[in-house]
């Protein structure tokens, strides 16, 4: 299993650098007057053809349902409604279900990013990404594991990866300027409204007296600047993350992620208990996130064949089978 897992990071990796260099290339810009920034058909079809590669249908939903590589869901905000975010899984759920839909408009919906690319509308419903209110997912994905496995089902551990921390949120004194126009204002509403350090906070606490139950891996410095569209910056995205890998406390933590994931701890945190908590809560910079997950994968061919545990991206989740 681990080697599959590789295999998938790596042509993960290539495909999305293929697919970021066509559809955030100059050519594919809108007129400025047009919704979103870039045209969203080109994504389509970028999806499409590698969905077609695969060679294993174009449903979300995998009717199989045999859990080769666990199960996952992608997030998305329904447009007219955001007080919940809609799961499009590749399972079957009791609670909540929604609409079977194809893999490429779940990948349109959950990178329907607001700017950048127009909404989608999937059945009669528009959605746009799950950026906003939902761009840290790992509360909602212990929700969904209590759901999918059971209350009593014991917690390996909870591994969540950032894309990059953003730096802090702040508000300046106004200008001049920004009492008539303000921009920053704009600006503060919007990075709160898709933080995900909140939630990565919020989760450390819940965790604060259960050890090796929850790890968060996020660059710290560097690659949270860096915009959706700049795919050119990837080499920078790269350097960033190797640094931080090098760090003491980052290894050290990703051994102890290894060793969980090789030979499952005894612990006794169940998913109700990790999820009785009143909390509530991109994907950008694949590169970095799968480079994370690759390093750990790596690590595990090394050491054992068997992975366990619950794994958290920005915007998309995995739930693995103990």
């Amino acid at each position: 299993m681990t080697r599959t897992y590789l295999n998938f990071l790596a042509r993960a990796l290539n495909a999305y650098g293929t697919i970021a260099e066509s559809v955030f290339s100059e050519k594919n810009k809108k007129w400025t007057t047009q919704d979103g920034l870039f045209h969203a058909i080109t994504l389509q079809n970028r999806v499409q053809d590698l969905v077609a590669l695969q060679n294993r249908g174009d449903d979300m939903l995998d009717e199989n349902d045999q859990d080769a590589l666990g199960k996952a869901f992608v997030a998305a905000m329904p447009a007219h409604n955001m007080t919940h975010p809609r799961l499009f899984r590749t399972y079957r759920a009791r609670e909540h279900s929604s609409v079977n839909c194809k893999i490429w408009e779940a990948a349109r919906a959950t990178t329907a990013a607001v700017t950048f690319f127009e909404r989608i509308a999937i059945g009669q419903e528009e959605f746009i990404d799950a950026g906003i209110k939902c761009n840290n997912p790992a509360i909602r994905l212990l929700s969904e594991a209590q759901t999918v496995f059971g209350g009593d089902r014991r917690l390996n551990c909870l591994v969540s990866i950032g894309t990059g921390h953003p730096g802090a949120i702040g508000l300046p004194k106004p200008s001049t300027f920004q009492k008539i126009l303000p921009t920053d204002i704009i600006s503060v509403i919007k990075k709160i409204a898709t933080d995900c350090e909140g939630i990565a906070h919020e989760l450390s606490e819940r965790f604060e007296n259960t050890a090796g139950s929850y790890f968060r891996f996020n660059v710290t410095y560097g690659a949270g600047s860096i915009s959706l569209e700049e795919w050119r910056r990837m080499g920078e995205v790269e350097a960033h993350t190797r640094a931080y890998l090098r760090e003491t406390v980052v290894s050290a933590s990703i051994n102890a992620v290894v060793s969980l994931l090789c030979k499952p701890g005894d612990n006794r945190v169940t998913l109700t208990d990790a999820c009785e908590y009143n909390f509530y809560f991109s994907a950008r910079h694949s590169s970095m996130v799968l480079g994370i997950m690759s390093l750990v994968m790596s690590t595990v061919r090394k050491h054992g064949p068997d992975a366990t545990g619950i794994l958290a991206l920005p915007a998309v989740a995995m739930l693995q089978r103990q």
